[in-house]
């Protein structure tokens, strides 16, 4: 999967990336699908030493996973990093059944 130049957070001088847009077709939501591609990327990310994952949601399905993965900014932008961001990378390549009993907390996110 291949990843741009990434994102920097001057605040924190760490490496990052921003999931621009992700889209599931309709016949195939609601099946961990969004969840399994998050996954995917947090691996890819961890994998090159990255800290953090940053993302936007408006509504729905990506929205409500988002919200339970990650810390919300403003109207519609969620960060997840830390442990979150280690625990979602460690579950890339499992069953969707998997992935979602694994999903990290909000907490997590502020675990180092």
């Amino acid at each position: 999967m291949p990843l741009g130049p990434g994102s920097y957070d001057l605040h924190h001088c760490v490496h990052g990336a921003m999931l621009l847009d992700m889209y599931v077709v309709p016949a195939y939501r609601c099946q961990g699908l969004g969840a399994a591609l998050i996954c995917a990327i947090a691996a890819e990310i961890t994998g090159l030493g990255w800290a953090y994952m940053r993302g936007q949601a408006l509504s729905g399905p990506a929205a409500r996973l988002y919200g339970r993965v990650g810390v919300r900014f403003g109207t519609n932008e969620y960060n997840v990093s830390g442990q979150a961001l280690r625990q979602l990378a460690s579950l890339a390549g499992k069953s969707g059944r998997d992935i979602l009993r694994g999903l990290p907390t909000q907490a997590m996110n502020y675990q180092p």
